[in-house]
C-alpha cells in the first residue's frame, strides 16, 4: 500500500471510486504544487545564500588585495633594503630601498645571484647564514660588509628569514638590510680615538714614573744638606738666615710629598691589585687604624654603619677611606669637635657610599675642582700636605668605573660621595 492510500483510507474511508479517481488526481496535483513550492522555495534561498557567499568573497578579496597593495607600499617606499630570494639563492624581489642602497635598478638585478653583492672571500661565510635561512631559521641583525653597483664597501645590519607558503613550506629567502655605515665608521673612529688616548696616558703615567723616580735622589740630597745646615748653624746666624734654612728644609720636605704623591697617583692603573669579593667595612677598619694617631690627636669621634660587600681593589679601597677621613680630619672646624660619619646605600647601579664631616666645607664653586692633582684652596702654611689625595681617591674610583662628588655649603661641613658598581656591572 502506498502512502497516497494509507492516507485516504485514515481520512476518507467512504468515498466511492470515481471520487476516488477525483481525489487521486487533486491529491497528485496538491502534492506536485508543495513539493514544487518547496523546490522552488529552498532554490531561492540557495541562490541567495550563493549570492551572499559571493558578495562577501569577493569584500574579502577586496580586503585582501588592499592588504597586499598596502603592503607592497609600506615595502617599497621603505628605506631598508628589501630582497627575495628563491631557493637557489637568485634575486626574486627588490624594492627601492635596495635600489638607493646598492645602485642596481631592479631589471639590472632580478635573476642575478646574490653573490654579485658580496665580496668573494665573504661568500663562503655568508652562504652560511643564508643557509640557515632556507633550512627555517630566523637571522637577526647580523653585521655584513657588501658591496654596491659601484664598488664601493658599505656595512650592513641584516635579517634572514625563510618564506613559506600557505602549507607552511619553504619556498624562498627575505632580507631586511639597514645601512649602518656611519654607525660603523664612527665606531672605528671611536677605537682609534680610545686607543691613542690609551697610548698617550700610558706614555704620561710612564713619563711621571719615570720623572718622580729620578727626582727623588737630587732631592734627597738637598733635603740631607739642608737638615745638616739647619743643625749646624741655626741660630749661629742672623735671624733671616734661620727664616731661609727653614723655607728651605720645608720645601724641601713638601716637594718630597709631591713626587710621591705623583708617584703613587701614576701607579693606580699599573700597580693595582685584582678585584675581589670583599667587606668594605674591613677596608674601612683598615683605614681608621693607620689613621688612629691622629684620630686621637684631634679627638675625633668616627662612626659608621654596617657595610657591604663589594667586588674592588680592597688595598686601593682603604687608600680611598683614608684619604677621604684624613681629609675630614685635616679641615676640621676649630673649636669643634670632629664628626666624622660613613655609611652605605645600595642604589640601581651599585653602592654609594658617603663620608660626612661637620669641617669648614667649601664654595660650590669648588666642589669639582678639588679632584684636581696638586689643587690646593687654601695657602700652604694653613694646611699641610701635597693636595693630591682627592686626585688620588677619584683616579682610584675611575679605575673601578665608579663616580664621586662632593656636596658641601662653606662653614657647613662636607659629605663626599663614591659610588661603586656592582660586580655584573664591570
Amino acid at each position: 500500500m502506498t502512502l497516497y492510500e494509507v492516507v485516504k483510507q485514515l481520512l476518507f474511508p467512504s468515498i466511492n471510486i470515481w471520487e476516488s479517481h477525483v481525489m487521486t488526481i487533486s491529491f497528485t496535483t496538491i502534492l506536485a504544487a508543495i513539493l514544487a513550492y518547496f523546490v522552488l522555495n529552498d532554490r531561492e534561498k540557495l541562490i541567495k545564500q550563493l549570492e551572499q557567499a559571493n558578495y562577501n568573497l569577493e569584500d574579502q578579496i577586496e580586503e585582501r588585495m588592499a592588504e597586499v597593495k598596502r603592503l607592497a607600499n609600506i615595502v617599497e617606499s621603505s628605506d631598508d633594503a628589501i630582497i627575495g630570494m628563491d631557493l637557489n639563492f637568485r634575486i626574486s624581489s627588490w624594492n627601492h630601498g635596495a635600489v638607493e642602497m646598492y645602485g642596481y635598478s631592479s631589471g639590472e638585478i632580478i635573476g642575478k645571484h646574490i653573490f654579485i653583492l658580496m665580496e668573494p672571500e665573504e661568500q663562503v661565510n655568508n652562504l652560511r647564514l643564508i643557509e640557515r635561512a632556507k633550512n627555517g631559521e630566523s637571522i637577526e641583525h647580523v653585521e655584513l660588509e657588501c658591496l654596491k653597483k659601484d664598488g664601493s664597501h658599505f656595512y650592513l645590519s641584516i635579517t634572514f628569514s625563510p618564506i613559506k607558503n600557505d602549507k607552511g613550506n619553504i619556498v624562498g629567502i627575505s632580507s631586511i638590510s639597514k645601512d649602518i655605515t656611519r654607525r660603523k665608521n664612527a665606531e672605528e673612529q671611536l677605537k682609534d680615538t680610545i686607543n691613542e688616548l690609551k697610548r698617550s696616558n700610558d706614555e704620561l703615567q710612564q713619563f711621571a714614573f719615570i720623572t718622580s723616580h729620578d727626582l727623588q735622589e737630587p732631592l734627597r740630597t738637598i733635603a740631607s744638606y739642608a737638615q745638616l745646615i739647619e743643625r749646624r748653624y741655626k741660630g749661629k746666624l742672623d735671624n733671616e738666615a734661620d727664616e731661609f734654612i727653614e723655607f728651605m728644609v720645608d720645601g724641601a720636605k713638601r716637594m718630597k710629598q709631591m713626587i710621591q704623591g705623583l708617584l703613587d697617583y701614576s701607579r693606580i692603573e699599573t700597580k693595582g691589585g685584582k678585584f675581589q669579593d670583599f667587606n668594605a667595612g674591613s677596608a674601612l677598619n683598615h683605614a681608621l687604624n693607620n689613621l688612629g694617631p691622629v684620630i686621637n690627636e684631634n679627638n675625633a669621634e668616627v662612626t659608621y654603619d654596617a657595610l657591604p660587600i663589594i667586588f674592588a681593589d680592597e688595598n686601593q679601597m682603604i687608600r680611598v677611606f683614608q684619604n677621604l677621613i684624613g681629609n675630614a680630619l685635616k679641615f676640621h672646624s676649630a673649636g669643634l669637635k670632629p664628626k666624622i660619619h660613613i655609611s652605605a646605600s645600595k642604589e640601581i647601579k651599585g653602592y654609594i657610599f658617603s663620608v660626612a664631616d661637620n669641617g669648614i666645607g667649601l664654595e660650590k664653586e669648588y666642589c669639582d675642582k678639588i679632584f684636581e692633582v696638586f689643587k690646593r684652596l687654601h695657602s700652604v702654611g694653613e694646611y699641610d700636605g701635597a693636595g693630591i689625595g682627592l686626585a688620588i681617591v677619584k683616579r682610584i674610583i675611575d679605575r673601578h668605573n665608579g663616580k664621586i662628588w662632593v656636596e658641601s655649603e662653606y662653614g657647613e661641613g662636607s659629605t663626599f660621595y663614591f659610588m661603586i658598581p656592582f660586580k655584573e656591572s664591570l
